[in-house]
Protein backbone atom coordinates (compact mmCIF):
# COMPACT_ATOMS: atom_id res chain seq x y z
CA UNK A 1 0.00 0.00 0.00
CA UNK A 2 1.20 3.31 -1.08
CA UNK A 3 0.31 6.98 1.24
CA UNK A 4 -2.63 8.00 2.81
CA UNK A 5 -3.37 11.41 0.98
CA UNK A 6 -6.04 13.94 1.21
CA UNK A 7 -8.55 14.93 -1.52
CA UNK A 8 -6.93 17.28 -3.32
CA UNK A 9 -3.22 15.64 -3.51
CA UNK A 10 -4.14 13.72 -6.76
CA UNK A 11 -5.31 17.51 -8.49
CA UNK A 12 -2.14 18.76 -7.40
CA UNK A 13 0.23 15.94 -8.75
CA UNK A 14 -2.02 16.58 -11.64
CA UNK A 15 -1.39 19.89 -12.37
CA UNK A 16 2.79 19.19 -12.06
CA UNK A 17 2.09 17.12 -15.37
CA UNK A 18 2.61 13.65 -14.06
CA UNK A 19 -0.74 11.21 -13.10
CA UNK A 20 -1.23 9.72 -9.83
CA UNK A 21 -2.06 6.48 -8.83
CA UNK A 22 -4.67 6.10 -6.42
CA UNK A 23 -7.04 3.79 -5.05
CA UNK A 24 -10.19 4.71 -3.14
CA UNK A 25 -10.30 1.79 -0.25
CA UNK A 26 -13.39 0.34 1.31
CA UNK A 27 -14.50 0.73 5.33
CA UNK A 28 -12.29 -1.79 6.55
CA UNK A 29 -8.96 -1.11 4.68
CA UNK A 30 -9.22 2.40 5.25
CA UNK A 31 -9.39 1.99 9.09
CA UNK A 32 -6.57 -0.18 8.61
CA UNK A 33 -4.42 2.32 6.67
CA UNK A 34 -5.15 4.72 9.65
CA UNK A 35 -4.28 2.65 11.96
CA UNK A 36 -1.09 1.54 10.46
CA UNK A 37 -0.67 5.05 10.33
CA UNK A 38 -1.02 6.63 13.74
CA UNK A 39 1.09 3.48 14.72
CA UNK A 40 4.23 4.83 12.63
CA UNK A 41 3.67 8.28 13.72
CA UNK A 42 3.23 6.84 17.24
CA UNK A 43 7.13 4.93 16.82
CA UNK A 44 8.36 8.27 15.02
CA UNK A 45 7.63 10.43 18.26
CA UNK A 46 8.95 7.42 20.64
CA UNK A 47 12.15 7.92 18.86
CA UNK A 48 12.01 11.46 18.72
CA UNK A 49 14.40 14.04 20.42
CA UNK A 50 12.72 16.14 23.14
CA UNK A 51 13.53 18.59 20.65
CA UNK A 52 12.17 17.23 18.27
CA UNK A 53 8.82 16.79 19.73
CA UNK A 54 8.80 20.49 20.30
CA UNK A 55 9.83 21.49 16.94
CA UNK A 56 7.43 19.76 15.51
CA UNK A 57 4.42 20.43 18.18
CA UNK A 58 5.53 23.97 17.80
CA UNK A 59 5.23 23.70 13.85
CA UNK A 60 2.04 21.86 14.48
CA UNK A 61 0.35 24.86 16.20
CA UNK A 62 1.68 27.16 14.03
CA UNK A 63 -0.42 25.77 10.72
Amino acid sequence: MGRLVRDRVPDIIRQSGREPVIAVLDDIDYRKALLTKLFEEADELREASLAEVAEEMIGRLRA
